[in-house]
């Protein structure tokens, strides 16, 4: 497994800047080079609860998804 995964996030709902006030959304985008590296997912934080939630936004980006958190350098 990789040590870094470069991602671009975006934050569908709650305010990254004061995670400690709610429920936050994100969708994160794996886009590490080749295009068989690209996938989009979601995770969902919710600090109240201790709770983090990962989940991919199509079975078709399974694979990119593996293949960035798995890719070197």
């Amino acid at each position: 497994m990789t040590q870094r995964v470069p991602v671009t996030v975006a934050c569908l709902d709650g305010d990254p800047r004061a995670p400690n006030a709610g429920k936050l959304t994100l969708k994160v985008f794996f886009e590490h080079g080749a295009e068989e590296h690209y996938g989009e997912a979601f995770i969902n934080i919710d600090l109240a609860a201790g709770v983090l939630e990962f989940s991919d936004k199509d079975p078709e980006y399974h694979a990119g998804i593996l293949a960035s958190l798995g890719a070197g350098p």
